[in-house]
């Protein structure tokens, strides 16, 4: 359910730009559009871009919620996904996860925060990829509803139509049931039985969330286990949030954090478990398609191996090395956990 059909794959590679022009105004507006990175996808209908220039640090970023479609709202803790939510999210994740896009916003931003942990406010636009609206291309993988206006757009209500007809994606509904996923969440599972089951084996994962350079939040494919990770020998410097919820960084932890999220925020990835800690957090090594995350904070010189859990690290003497090749780096030493 992640890819694009032939028929509708057709339908978009065949709009013509004056058709696109006629029906909604796509060449006016993708002549003012902005560029950026795709650096999370939280929902099937949701982006958060970056800037394209971190050379002088984290960049700016836009939550954007595409309009004129709806997609399936994920589960929380309180709720259980609407049918194909994980489907939805998933082709969009896969379609632009780190890659380069435009964007125009087309209303202005909610007052509320992107999400718990603060981050930028809800915005509403178009984000172009590969030459057409982002909306196209879910519309035509049926992973969207359209609503509002759209419902009578030139373009996407015929893709729409074609999409309800052939029974694609959320209008899939004989197998909607079978779509919501069974979550783990994380606290109500034994970690340390987790560890034990998997056998320090590589396990297929995405990471949800960046707390800090060296801690991790992910979930854990195909069981939908949701579980809190330390990178196994490795500490960057901590971020902590006030009760007021103001952000306090160490030097560097800013960056740190950067660092990993850039390389694996939504990203498909392979988690090694290899323990837990006193207060029951997994320790691990996350493995991505460019090496081993550990490796890398540590050559950059953005973390400092932890000496009491890097001998439960499948690697300690590469940990080792590779901090020598990051010394003079920016991260102090100490500094507390990630």
């Amino acid at each position: 359910h992640t890819s694009l059909e032939p028929l509708s794959q057709r339908r978009l590679r065949t709009l013509s730009t004056k058709s696109m022009v006629e029906a909604n105004g796509t060449s006016t507006a993708a002549a003012r559009a902005l560029p950026a990175i795709v650096k999370a996808v939280p929902s099937g209908d949701t982006v958060l871009v970056m800037g394209a220039d971190s050379s002088r640090g984290p960049p700016p970023e836009k939550l954007i919620s595409l309009t004129g479609i709806t997609a399936p709202r994920l589960a929380n803790r309180s709720t259980d996904d609407s049918p194909w939510a994980w489907a939805s999210r998933d082709f969009l994740r896969r379609l632009v996860i780190g890659k380069p896009v435009t964007f125009v916003i087309e209303a202005p931003a909610s007052t509320v925060p992107g999400g718990p942990t603060g981050g930028p406010p809800r915005e509403f636009g178009t984000v172009y990829f590969e030459g057409l609206p982002l909306q196209q291309h879910i519309v035509a993988a049926g992973w969207a509803r359209l609503k509002g206006v759209a419902l009578q757009d030139e373009v996407l209500a015929p893709i729409e139509a074609a999409s309800k007809e052939e029974g694609r994606g959320v209008w899939n509904e004989a197998s909607a049931a079978s779509s919501v996923r069974s979550i783990k969440w994380a606290g109500s599972f034994d970690a340390a039985g987790l560890v034990a089951a998997f056998g320090r084996q590589p396990q297929e994962a995405i990471i949800e969330h960046v707390p800090s350079g060296s801690f991790l939040r992910a979930l854990l494919l195909p069981g939908f286990e949701q579980v809190t990770l330390s990178l196994c020998g490795t500490q960057c410097p901590p971020l902590k949030r006030g009760e007021d919820g103001v952000e306090e960084a160490a030097p560097f932890a800013r960056e740190a954090r950067f660092f990993v999220e850039s390389r694996l925020l939504h990203r498909s990835v392979q988690i090694a478990l290899q323990g837990v800690d006193k207060n029951g957090t997994l320790l691990g090594t996350v493995l991505h398609e460019q090496g081993n995350i550990s490796l890398e904070l540590l050559r950059v010189g953005l973390a400092r191996v932890a000496d009491w859990s890097s001998q439960l690290s499948d690697n300690p003497k590469e940990l080792r090395e590779a901090e020598r090749q990051g010394e003079g780096g920016r991260a102090p030493p100490g500094g507390g956990g990630g």
